[in-house]
C-alpha cells in the first residue's frame, strides 16, 4: 500500500475511533471534545504510517521537519517530558530494515504500551516523592484512550500492507 492509501486508512480508523470515544462517553459534553477529538483522529493517522516512516521517502521527510518544529515548541514550553517521548518514537522506526519490528503485530501493541507507561511513570515521578504508580495509572487509565488510537492506527497500517491474517493468503493483496 503507498502513503496516500495509509493516510485515508487512517482517516477512516481515526473518525472510527474518535466516535467510539465520543459515544462511549454517553454524556455527549462536547466542551473538552474537539481537542481531544483532534490528538485521537491525529495519533491514529500519524499511526497509520508511522510503520513506513523507515523508508526514504518525501513523506519521511516531512515528518522530520515537523518533529524538529515539535520539538522547538516543546523545549520552548518546556514539555521536556513530551520533548523526549517525540524524539523517541521519531527515531524508533530508524532502529531497523523495512518492515522490520515495525511491522509485526506484537510491536504495534508493547510499543505503545511502553511508551505511555514511561512517559506517566516519568510525570508521575516529577510531580510526587512517593511512589508514584497510584499517580501513574491512575492518569494512564484517562489517557488510556490515545494509547488505543496508537494501536488502531498502527494495525490499520498493517492490515492494508496485509502483514494481518486478513490478507495473508490472498496473493492479489501482498506486497
Amino acid at each position: 500500500m503507498n502513503f496516500k492509501g495509509h493516510i485515508i486508512g487512517g482517516c477512516i480508523s481515526g473518525i472510527a475511533i474518535t466516535a467510539v470515544k465520543l459515544l462511549s462517553d454517553g454524556s455527549l459534553d462536547f466542551s473538552s471534545f474537539p481537542q481531544e477529538a483532534a490528538l485521537i483522529f491525529g495519533i491514529t493517522v500519524f499511526f497509520s504510517i508511522f510503520p513506513d516512516l523507515d523508508t526514504e521517502s518525501i513523506p519521511q521527510r516531512w515528518f522530520y521537519r515537523a518533529v524538529f518544529l515539535l520539538l522547538l515548541y516543546l523545549g520552548y514550553k518546556k514539555h521536556y517530558g513530551l520533548a523526549t517521548l517525540l524524539a523517541i518514537v521519531a527515531i524508533t522506526p530508524k532502529i531497523d530494515h523495512h518492515r522490520g519490528w515495525t511491522h509485526h503485530y506484537f510491536s504495534a501493541v508493547l510499543l505503545p504500551l511502553f511508551l505511555a507507561g514511561f512517559y506517566e511513570y516519568v510525570l508521575a515521578k516529577n510531580q510526587s516523592h512517593d511512589w508514584p504508580f497510584y499517580c501513574m495509572y491512575e492518569r494512564f487509565i484517562d489517557r488510556l484512550w490515545l494509547v488505543i488510537a496508537c494501536i488502531i492506527g498502527w494495525n490499520t497500517h498493517l492490515l492494508l500492507d496485509s502483514q494481518l491474517s486478513l490478507f495473508k493468503n490472498n496473493k492479489r493483496y501482498r506486497s
